[in-house]
């Protein structure tokens, strides 16, 4: 990864808008990979976090719901989907400031690097993200966090195909699945 830092520095910048259609296989630091398949609103997120079971999650803020399921003991939970979380997975600048950070080279390609930080916590400048984006496409490349020391907690890269998904059933919830309740 090459590493330019010429940007503008700005802050108080917005990123682009996430791609209204796009499916993305996201590989984590940790071993953790997670397939999402989105249209517009509606999200499916299969997780494979290293340490727990298997889980789906399917957001449907069309119809007002959110549901995990867990595949291997064929059950669900169900919960109200509100607007604020609405917003807050449609808009990458919801709870964020971000400045402008330069440019870096990933696997051959040039993106536009994003420095952010907690909109909450704006002094705890230490722990930030940092996100690759193509600035035209809203497509996002890699993210790192960093904790409130500066060192690196977790890097993820995403590898994203633009358009619909295949299959508009992914999000629905399948049938046979025992509903069971869930404290948060």
């Amino acid at each position: 990864m090459s590493d330019s830092r010429k940007g503008t520095q700005k802050r108080g910048v917005k990123l682009p808008p996430l791609p209204r259609q796009y499916t993305s296989k996201e590989v984590r630091s940790d071993g953790s990979i997670t397939r999402k398949y989105t249209d517009g609103l509606r999200t499916r997120i299969e997780a494979e976090d290293v340490g727990r079971p298997r889980h789906v999650h399917i957001t449907r803020p069309d119809i007002g719901v959110w549901w995990t399921i867990y595949p291997d003991a064929g059950q669900y939970s169900e919960k109200k989907y509100d607007t604020l979380q609405i917003r807050q997975v449609a808009d990458p600048n919801q709870g964020m400031i971000w400045e402008d950070a330069g440019s870096d080279i990933i696997d051959g390609r040039k993106y536009a690097r994003y420095r952010g930080v907690l909109r909450n916590a704006p002094n705890q400048e230490k722990a930030h993200y940092i996100q690759f984006l193509d600035p035209k496409t809203g497509e996002r490349r890699r993210y790192t966090t960093f904790d409130k020391k500066g060192n690196r907690r977790l890097t993820v890269d995403m590898y994203m195909e633009l358009g619909p998904p295949a299959d508009a059933s992914l999000f629905e919830l399948p049938a046979g699945l025992e509903r069971i309740e869930v404290s948060l």
